[in-house]
């Protein structure tokens, strides 16, 4: 809080492949600034899909970095490798803040505000509220990254955090946010996005308790095919081998108490959340094929000893 204040001239930006908490979290810090008075730009690789045409700060989106802001805020993301090779570039001589709520998080920033969090949002809210900064724009972000990285409240918590989540999406309604617009934006797909699910899940593999298949680069949301992928009953551990001819992305699911960010951040390049993570591996597929269900097959047959 006391770096916002005191400082100006800020880009913000995100991972990659953004998803719902990275995008909130994007505006929400975008917000925040605003409501300091402060310069500021928001940088996104990709284009802003359907769904999330209502959100507010559209205008303050950048694909190209023009003016030299001075400060960098890198928000939802736990290194540099997830960011755009324009941040990085951009990054050098930057002071440099790392929002984030990745326990894989490599402490990258010349300030890390990295927390136990559900959401890189649930961060924000208390950034928020120690800023004294409160609105229903603001309220609708932090409630739409919370319930797109829990799931819409379906990951596996503890009593005590789920009442603590409990009790900040109450505060979130009564400042303002509409919770059904969020569950619309996180639910509701276009109809050919649902086909392709579908025809996707065709090609589905099974063995041991995994469940795996493989997409083209940017064939569909590979996040989104994950989590739905997870929703089988049978399923330990979800795998999505992306494929971009001269390396791969890899994203896993889990349920329960097995901790799929160990498994990716081991022997995957990556990591992320207990029950959602991904890597990439520098392999041809076939060879990624054969090494990602051996390390997954080990992984999982040792959790299963306990």
């Amino acid at each position: 809080a006391k770096i916002l204040k005191e400082k100006d001239n800020f880009l913000v930006a995100t991972h990659i492949g953004y998803d719902p908490d990275a995008l909130s979290s994007l505006i929400a810090i975008g917000l925040i600034l605003k409501e300091l008075n402060k310069n500021f730009a928001l940088y996104l690789d990709e284009e802003l899909k359907e769904e999330y045409f209502w959100l507010p700060l559209k205008e303050k989106i950048i694909k190209d970095i023009i003016n030299d802001y001075e400060n960098l805020i890198i928000v939802d993301c736990d290194s540099y490798h997830r960011v755009s090779e324009k941040i990085q570039n951009f990054a050098q001589n930057k002071f440099k803040i790392f929002i984030d709520h990745h326990q894989s998080n490599k402490l990258d920033g010349d300030f890390n505000l990295v927390l136990n969090a559900v959401s890189t949002t649930e961060i924000l809210f208390h950034l928020a509220e120690e800023l004294k900064i409160q609105s229903s724009e603001l309220a609708n972000m932090i409630l739409l990254g919370l319930m797109g990285d829990s799931l819409n409240l379906t990951i596996e918590f503890s009593q005590e955090k789920l009442i603590k989540v409990l009790e900040i999406i109450i505060k979130l309604i009564k400042s303002g946010a509409d919770l059904n617009l969020v569950n619309q934006t996180l639910l509701f797909k276009p109809f050919t996005e649902l086909k392709k699910l579908a025809e996707i899940f065709t090609r589905v593999n099974e063995e041991d308790d995994i469940f795996w298949v493989i997409v083209e680069a940017k064939e569909i949301q590979s996040g989104v095919l994950a989590n739905n992928l997870n929703k089988i009953r049978e399923a330990k551990i979800i795998i999505v081998i992306e494929d971009f001819k001269n390396y791969l992305k890899v994203h896993f699911r889990s349920k329960g108490d097995i901790n799929v960010a160990e498994l990716a951040q081991k022997y995957f390049n990556g990591g992320g959340h207990k029950n959602a993570s991904g890597g990439r591996l520098n392999m041809k597929l076939g060879e990624g094929i054969k090494y990602t269900l051996e390390k997954t097959k080990e992984f999982l047959n040792a959790y299963k000893k306990f």
